[in-house]
C-alpha cells in the first residue's frame, strides 16, 4: 500500500467515527422518503431502534402539525440544484414525548439522496414556549383585569365565566371553578365553572357542602394556605378522605386558590386535571393570586351594585305607598325577607318632624317604635316601645344624637348595648337615622344573628333604603296635605294629558278628558295612540302643525276635534300643546290643555245663519218697503241674543285661561318640596363624600348638584311668569323716574363690575303696578348689562308721548350697544324659556323677557325689540298715559 492509498483509508476512518460518535442526529435519505443511514444518535434521541426508523418513511415520525412544513421542505430538496436549506420540525419519540429538531439538509439530485444534519432543540424551545407562556399569562391577567373594571354587574357573571375558560385553555387544564362559602362559613356552593370539551360539569352536584365532610381541605382553606397538589395519588394520610374523593372523580391535580375580602375568606378558585398531571410554577401562583383578588373584587362590586339597585327599587315602589303604616310595613319586611336580617324595625320621633336637627334638651323627646317584624315587632308595637332621645344603652338613641350611623358587630363586646328579652339572638346591629331634609325624623334599625355582619357596602345599601323611606315618608305626608290642591289638576273642566315623545302614547290623562271623548275612566285611555282620539283630518294638523311647531317653538295653540267612543259626532276643542325638557334642555313628553268649544262652534254658525238669514230679510225688505220695523226690531234682537252668548263664550275662555295659570301655579309650587329634598340630599352626597370616590363620581355628583340647582332655578322662575297676572298689585300712579332710580340701585354691584354708563331722559308717572314696573326696568336693562359686547356697556332710557288708535300712551325705550340680536328671532325671544344662546356664553333660564311681555300685556301695552347683530338693541314698550297727561 504506498501513501495516497494510506492517507484515503486514514480519511475513511475518521468520518466513520466521525458519523459513529456525532452528538448530532447524521442521516442519509432518499428521494423515496426513507432513511438510507443513520447514526446511532437517533437511536440514543428518539428511543427507536435504527431498523425501526429505516423500516418506515420518516414523514410517519413528524410530528402531525408539522407534516405539511416537512413535506414543503422536501420538496425543495427533490426538486432543487443542490442548495443546503434550513428549517424546524418536531419528532415523535417512542415514549410519545415530542423532540424539536433544527435542520440543515442538502441533496444531491444526480444520486437521489439527502444528506443532513439535525441538531436537538427540545430544551431550548421549551425554555422559549416557557417563556412566551409567561408573557401570555402576564398579557391575559392585565386584559382581564382591565375588562373587569367596565363590566356592568349584569356582566359579572358571565365575564368571570370567561375568564375561567380563558385562563384554563391557557394552562391547558380540564376544569376551573369558583366556590363561595356561607356566610355562618360552615358551607360552600359552587357558582362558577368551565369544563373542557368532554368533561362532565360539577357544578349542579356541588351546592351546599358541608366544610366538615372535607376536614383536610377546610383547615387548609380557612388557614388561607394555597392547595397545589401536583399528584392527587401522593396526597399525605391525613388527607386519605380527600383523596377519595378527587380520585372517584378522576381528576389527578388540583390547585385552589383562595379569595379574600377585606382579609376575611369569601370562597377560592381554583383548577383540576383529569387526563394529565400537573404542577403549577411559582410566577404562575401569583398570577393566580392576582386573578383571585379581581374575581372577588368583582363579585364584591356586583353584591354591592345589585343590592343598591334593590334599595332604589324599594324606593321606586315605596313612593307609591301614601299610607305611612303600610309604607313602615312593607319596608321592614322586605328588608327582613330580601336581606336575611333576623329583625328590623322603625323609630319615629313622638312629635311630627321635629323642627331642629337636634331636639335635645326636650324632656318628651321619644323615639317610638312605629313598625316591626315577628312576634318582636307585634309585640313591642302593643307596649309602645319608646326609647328617650338621652338614652345612653340604645344605638338607636346614640344614631339619632350623632345624626350618622351606629354599628356594632359584636353586641356582646358593647358596653352600651343594652339587650332586649324580646330578641335573644341578636348579635349584630345597625341603626342608620331618618332624614327629612335636614331635619331629623326617626331611626331605622336592623339585627342580624350573626357577629361581623355589617361591612362599608351593606351600610351604604341601608343608608340608600334609609334615604328612600324618608322621602317616601315625606311624599305621604306632602299628598295628605296638597290632596286638595293636586285635586284641581285632576277635576279640572279642561282636558288635559301628558303624551310620550317618541311613541305619541297617552301616559296620563285626567277625568275631563276620559269623560269628553266617551270613556268610563281615564285609564281607559292610557297607553293609546294619538289616532284613537282623533279623525283622520285633525290628526294629520295635530301631528304635522301642532307637534312640528310646538317642538320648534315649545308650544303651539289652534282648534281641533276630538273623535268620540260611542261615534258621535266629534266634539270640537281649542287645543295647547307644549313641550315639556328636563333640566339638561332635553324634550321629555308632550302635554296638551283642550277645552270644548262646542257651544261656542253652535253660537258661530247660528249667527252665520241669522247673518245670512237678516241678509236676505233686508234685501227683501228694500225691494219691500211696506216691510213693518218690528220685524227688523225682532232680528236685531236675535242678533242682541247671539252676541250675548259669543259674550258667554268669551267669558268660559278667561275662566279656561285662569285655570291653566292655576294650573302652572299648583305644577310649579308642589314641585318645589321634592326638589328641594333631591337638592339637599346631593349637596349632601357633594360635601360628605367629595375626594373620597373616585374623580367620576365627583364629577357625577357636581353635574347633579348643578342640574338640581338649575331644576330649581326654573320652578321658581316659572312660578314668578304664573304669578305676573295673578299675584300683582292694583294698579297706582306711579313715578316711572323713582321706580327707574330703585332699580338701578339693585343693579349697581353689575353696573360697576362692567363699567357701564346708563343715562335717562326725564320719565312720566304712569298707572302701573310699582313692584312689576321695577320687575321690567331690572329684566330689560340686566339684559343690556349681560349681553354686552367688549366696549363698556352704553344704556339709554327715554320716554315720549305717543298716540295709538284711540288713545294715548307712552312710548318707552331701553337702548344699548351690545352684541344685538338677528330680527328673526325679534319675536322668539319673548316666548318663556327660549333662549338664543347655550348656559356655558351666558346664564339663565331664558324667562327674563317672557315675564316682561306679560308685565306689559297686564298693563294693556305692547313690547318689541329693534336690532341687528353686532349692533345693539332697542326694546320698546308702551304704557297707558293717565288722563290729563
Amino acid at each position: 500500500m504506498n501513501t495516497k492509498d494510506m492517507s484515503a483509508n486514514f480519511d475513511l476512518t475518521k468520518q466513520a467515527r466521525f458519523f459513529t460518535l456525532s452528538l448530532d442526529l447524521l442521516c442519509v435519505a432518499g428521494f423515496d422518503g426513507y432513511f438510507k443511514h443513520l447514526n446511532p444518535a437517533w437511536a440514543q434521541t428518539t428511543g427507536f431502534t435504527l431498523e425501526e426508523l429505516k423500516a418506515k418513511p420518516f414523514i410517519e415520525f413528524v410530528h402531525p402539525d408539522d407534516h405539511q412544513a416537512t413535506v414543503a421542505e422536501t420538496a425543495k430538496l427533490v426538486t432543487g440544484r443542490g442548495e443546503t436549506i434550513y428549517f424546524e420540525n418536531r419528532y415523535i419519540c417512542k415514549n410519545g414525548s415530542i423532540k424539536w429538531l433544527l435542520w440543515n439538509a442538502t441533496s444531491f439530485p444526480a444520486e437521489e439522496l439527502i444528506y443532513a444534519i439535525a441538531r436537538d432543540v427540545t430544551r431550548y424551545k421549551q425554555t422559549e414556549q416557557a417563556l412566551q407562556y409567561r408573557v401570555e399569562f402576564e398579557k391575559l391577567i392585565t386584559a382581564l383585569s382591565t375588562d373587569f373594571i367596565n363590566l356592568t354587574p349584569d356582566e359579572i357573571d358571565n365575564g368571570i365565566n370567561q375568564a375561567l375558560q380563558t385562563i384554563a385553555q391557557l394552562a391547558g387544564v380540564d376544569r376551573s371553578y369558583i366556590f363561595i362559602l356561607a356566610e355562618d362559613g360552615h358551607s360552600m356552593d359552587n357558582t362558577h365553572e368551565w369544563c373542557a370539551e368532554g368533561i362532565e360539569p360539577q357544578i349542579q352536584k356541588l351546592q351546599g357542602l358541608a366544610l366538615a365532610d372535607f376536614p383536610w381541605f377546610a383547615q387548609k382553606i380557612k388557614n388561607l394556605e394555597i392547595i397545589h397538589v401536583p399528584r392527587v395519588a401522593d396526597l399525605p394520610d391525613e388527607a386519605r378522605l380527600a383523596q377519595a374523593k378527587l380520585q372517584a372523580l378522576g381528576i389527578q391535580s388540583i390547585i385552589n386558590i383562595p379569595m379574600l375580602h377585606r382579609g376575611s375568606l369569601v370562597g377560592f378558585f381554583g383548577f383540576d386535571t383529569l387526563k394529565t398531571e400537573k404542577a403549577w410554577g411559582t410566577e404562575e401562583i401569583n398570577l393566580l393570586k392576582v386573578v383571585a383578588e379581581m374575581l372577588v373584587n368583582a363579585l364584591e362590586r356586583k353584591q354591592v351594585e345589585q343590592r343598591e339597585a334593590l334599595a332604589y327599587e324599594f324606593g321606586r315602589q315605596l313612593t307609591t305607598l301614601l299610607d305611612p303604616d303600610i309604607l313602615l310595613s312593607e319596608i321592614v319586611h322586605r328588608l327582613q325577607k330580601v336581606f336575611g336580617y333576623y329583625h328590623a324595625h322603625v323609630y319615629l320621633f313622638n312629635k311630627t318632624f321635629p323642627q331642629s336637627a337636634h331636639p335635645f334638651g326636650e324632656d318628651e323627646a321619644l323615639l317610638v317604635m312605629r313598625e316591626g317584624t315577628g312576634q318582636a315587632g307585634l309585640e313591642m308595637k302593643r307596649q309602645g316601645h319608646a326609647i328617650p332621645l338621652q338614652a345612653t344603652q340604645s344605638l338607636v338613641a346614640r344614631a339619632a344624637r350623632a345624626l350618622e350611623p351606629v354599628i356594632v358587630n359584636n353586641v356582646s363586646q358593647d358596653p352600651h348595648h343594652l339587650p332586649n328579652v324580646l330578641l335573644p339572638d341578636t348579635r349584630s346591629e345597625a341603626a342608620i337615622p331618618l332624614f327629612l331634609g335636614q331635619r331629623l325624623i326617626g331611626v331605622l334599625d336592623v339585627q342580624h344573628s350573626l357577629v361581623d355582619h355589617f361591612d362599608p357596602e351593606e351600610i351604604r345599601t341601608l343608608q340608600i333604603v334609609a334615604n328612600q323611606l324618608s322621602i317616601a315618608l315625606s311624599n305621604a305626608r306632602l299628598f295628605e296635605e296638597n290632596a286638595q290642591r293636586l285635586a284641581i289638576i285632576e277635576n279640572a273642566s279642561n282636558l288635559i294629558a301628558l303624551i310620550s315623545l317618541e311613541e305619541r302614547l297617552v301616559i296620563y290623562i285626567n277625568q275631563a278628558g276620559a269623560q269628553l271623548t266617551g270613556h268610563n275612566a281615564p285609564e281607559e285611555m292610557i297607553g293609546q295612540p294619538l289616532a284613537h282620539f282623533y279623525p283622520p283630518e285633525a290628526l294629520k294638523r295635530v301631528e304635522k302643525e301642532g307637534l312640528f311647531v310646538a317642538a320648534e317653538q315649545g308650544i303651539w295653540r289652534g282648534e281641533s276635534c276630538l273623535r268620540r267612543l260611542n261615534g258621535d259626532d266629534p266634539v270640537p276643542v281649542d287645543q295647547t300643546i307644549f313641550l315639556i325638557c328636563d333640566e339638561h334642555d332635553q324634550p321629555q313628553t308632550w302635554a296638551t290643555i283642550m277645552t270644548d268649544i262646542t257651544e261656542r262652534k253652535r253660537a258661530e254658525e247660528a249667527l252665520q245663519k241669522i247673518n245670512e238669514e237678516l241678509e236676505a230679510r233686508v234685501a227683501a225688505r228694500t225691494a219691500e218697503l211696506s216691510q213693518t220695523n218690528a220685524d227688523l226690531v225682532h232680528e236685531i234682537a236675535e242678533r242682541k241674543q247671539i252676541e250675548a252668548a259669543l259674550i258667554r263664550q268669551t267669558q268660559e275662555l278667561a275662566r279656561s285661561n285662569a285655570e291653566l295659570e292655576q294650573f302652572a301655579y299648583v305644577s310649579s309650587h308642589d314641585l318645589q318640596e321634592p326638589l328641594r329634598m333631591v337638592t339637599s340630599y346631593v349637596q349632601l352626597l357633594a360635601r360628605r363624600y367629595r375626594g373620597q370616590l373616585d374623580n367620576d363620581a365627583d364629577e357625577f355628583i357636581a353635574y347633579a348638584v348643578d342640574g338640581a340647582s338649575r331644576m330649581q332655578q326654573l320652578i321658581n322662575d316659572l312660578l314668578a311668569y304664573s304669578r305676573v297676572g295673578t299675584r300683582g298689585k292694583d294698579f297706582a300712579p306711579t313715578d316711572c323716574q323713582a321706580t327707574l332710580e330703585y332699580t338701578l340701585r339693585n343693579l349697581q354691584p353689575v353696573i360697576q363690575e362692567c363699567g357701564a354708563t346708563i343715562t335717562r331722559d326725564a320719565l312720566p308717572t304712569v298707572m302701573a303696578d310699582s313692584l312689576q314696573l321695577a320687575q321690567l326696568f331690572q329684566n330689560l336693562i340686566g339684559n343690556a348689562l349681560k349681553f354686552r359686547s367688549q366696549e363698556p356697556p352704553r344704556i339709554h332710557i327715554s320716554a315720549e308721548k305717543n298716540h295709538h288708535g284711540a288713545a294715548d300712551e307712552w312710548l318707552f325705550s331701553v337702548a344699548d350697544n351690545g352684541i344685538g340680536l338677528e330680527p328673526e328671532y325679534a319675536e322668539r325671544i319673548f316666548i318663556i324659556f327660549q333662549r338664543l344662546h347655550n348656559r356655558e356664553e351666558y346664564s339663565g333660564t331664558g324667562i327674563g323677557l317672557a315675564v316682561c311681555k306679560k308685565i306689559v300685556e297686564r298693563h294693556h301695552g305692547r313690547i318689541w325689540v329693534e336690532s341687528q347683530a353686532g349692533a345693539g338693541a332697542t326694546f320698546y314698550f308702551t304704557l297707558p298715559a293717565m288722563k290729563g297727561q
